[in-house]
């Protein structure tokens, strides 16, 4: 799921959910600057060139990281969440460069499904031989929910697709 930093803060604070840990994902420093600040942290640690935070943000249990541009970063830091930190859940807190008519700068983009603007058409024939992801539900409820809240966002917020890819 990706949403801005601000809506990770509420996002967890608000939720309802299940999750006993987040694993929160940047890209850059200045994405993940804002949730250190908010985080009460633990303990850190180096790993992949990554450094990790583990803590809690408004007592929910929270390990964060700056991963890197690309999609090889974001993969081994979010299996690094998933299968040694044990998150049940990852969020991607970003600045992303949108391309959709009538979107502005601070408006939020919630996913409701995710593709590689750069996949080449021969990865569509191996596992899992598909060009879209389907965001998790629950999640994407949840951020529908909270970018509801009157008087929360500076932007607009809409629901879409969400590209990545290596070559900007």
């Amino acid at each position: 799921m990706s949403v801005g930093v601000r809506g990770v803060c509420y996002t967890i604070n608000c939720m309802k959910t299940n999750v006993k840990c987040w694993g929160i994902l940047g890209a850059l420093d200045r994405e993940v600057a804002l949730l250190r600040e908010q985080m009460q942290v633990d303990s850190s640690e180096q790993v992949l060139g990554t450094e990790f935070l583990t803590g809690t943000i408004s007592g929910h249990r929270v390990v964060v990281a700056c991963c890197g541009i690309g999609k090889v970063n974001a993969a081994a830091c979010a299996s690094y969440l998933l299968f040694v930190k044990g998150c049940d859940a990852i969020i991607n807190a970003g600045i992303a460069g949108g391309v959709a008519k009538g979107l502005h700068t601070l408006d939020v983009v919630i996913s409701d499904e995710l593709c590689f603007h750069d996949q080449d058409a021969v990865m569509l024939k191996y596992f899992p031989a598909r060009q879209f992801f389907k965001a998790d539900e629950t999640l994407r409820k949840l951020c529908v929910e909270v970018c509801s809240q009157p008087g929360f966002l500076t932007g607009a917020w809409r629901e879409g697709r969400i590209a990545t890819g290596d070559k900007f």
